[in-house]
């Protein structure tokens, strides 16, 4: 069975969400899938389930659905002529909901087992992890009998919904609208900001390297970012808000980070990245502006965080004024447009699959891209 006949009709099954039973079926039944695998006239289907199913896992063990997935960007980025090297690129994640069903007795059953084993930690004086592993209790409880990779997660702490299962991430060519250059699924409870490793390799496996990267709050301080920001990438990112409640938030405060100072109205301090800076109680406690400032208890002063990276949020925050930096943030659209059309329902059970089936959807979408720039250019 050529190989090439195998792909397609994966890719028709993601295209047109039909199981694999009925992909067999359709091989002989229908003449649109017969024209499209160059088998017209065929009158028993070209291969069977077990066929289709091997060929699947085989692509899956050698890593095979990675490659189909780099040459759709290759062939977008031959048919369009964007930059093949230096890429203005977005980050963005969301739910892919999980084909295992919730169990919700195991995670009472979890729960109880981990309240046993914290309780056994702290009477012992020994460490969760360690009692936890002698027990033989997982650190972290399954939500799924039939799919042990799925984890509860949201999508943001602001939010209250829950996802069962998976986020998948994209990374989008903004020069390229529409064409994804990489892709990631992971456990809903994962870190967003731990996928960006993965999308940034693979966007080097196709000879790409990130110039420009607009991506959300959720990947500030990702140690991949960071490196990479550090080495010239520019980050476009929308800043953290400064929020105190009905008190005076750090706006109100001038820092000065090239002199290592932070000023109030009524007192200068010295700063240190990464370090809480205390204004002295007695300054606090004569300040007429105490009462708008602090809550602080007597013999207390006000306490002022310094990010690790203050420089680049303050950089942020500047930006985020102007209309220039304002306009450059809604650039990010285009990948959050990427992530609506794809599914949202998970086909198989298993970090591993769910990639694969994450890949050929984007193939798709990125044949999609092919199609319209062909279209546009004749």
């Amino acid at each position: 069975m050529p190989p090439a006949q195998l792909a397609l009709a994966s890719l028709l099954q993601a295209a047109l969400g039909v199981p694999d039973h009925e992909v067999v079926e359709l091989t002989a039944m229908d003449l649109r899938w017969q024209m499209v695998l160059d088998c017209l006239g065929a009158e028993e289907p070209i291969f069977s389930q077990g066929t289709l199913f091997n060929f699947r896992q085989r692509l899956i063990d050698h890593d095979l659905d990675r490659e189909l997935f780099d040459k759709t960007v290759h062939l977008a980025r031959e048919s369009g002529g964007f930059s093949a090297t230096h890429l203005r690129a977005a980050f963005d994640s969301s739910p892919l909901w999980g084909a295992g069903r919730v169990e919700d007795t195991l995670n009472l059953i979890g729960r109880a087992a981990k309240h046993v084993v914290r309780t056994a930690a702290e009477m012992t004086g020994r460490a969760f992890v360690d009692v936890a592993r002698e027990a033989g209790v997982p650190v972290v409880t399954a939500i799924s009998i039939s799919d042990a990779d799925m984890r509860h997660g949201r999508k943001s702490k602001s939010k209250s919904k829950r996802i069962d299962g998976y986020k998948r991430h994209l990374a989008v060519d903004l020069d390229a609208p529409g064409l994804v250059c990489g892709v990631a699924i992971a456990p809903a409870n994962r870190p967003k900001h731990l996928a960006a490793a993965e999308l940034f390799h693979d966007i080097a496996r196709q000879g790409a390297e990130v110039q420009e990267l607009y991506i959300d709050r959720g990947d500030l301080g990702d140690e991949a970012v960071e490196a990479r920001r550090k080495e010239g990438m520019r980050v476009h990112c929308k800043p953290f808000p400064l929020r105190n409640g009905e008190l005076f938030s750090k706006r109100e405060f001038t820092l000065d980070l090239e002199g290592n100072t932070v000023c109030c109205p009524n007192e200068v301090m010295p700063l240190e990245l990464g370090r809480t800076v205390h204004f002295p109680a007695s300054s606090c406690s004569s300040c007429p502006k105490r009462a708008q400032c602090t809550r602080a208890q007597d013999g207390r002063g006000r306490s002022l965080t310094i990010h690790p990276n203050e420089p680049f949020l303050v950089e942020l925050r500047t930006r985020a004024k102007t209309p220039e930096g304002r306009a450059e943030l809604r650039q990010r659209l285009a990948v959050e447009h990427g992530l609506a059309k794809l599914h949202d329902r998970a086909r198989y059970r298993g970090t591993r699959k769910n990639l694969f089936d994450l890949r050929r959807h984007v193939a798709l979408s990125n044949l999609a891209v092919v199609d319209h720039q062909l279209r546009f250019a004749a």
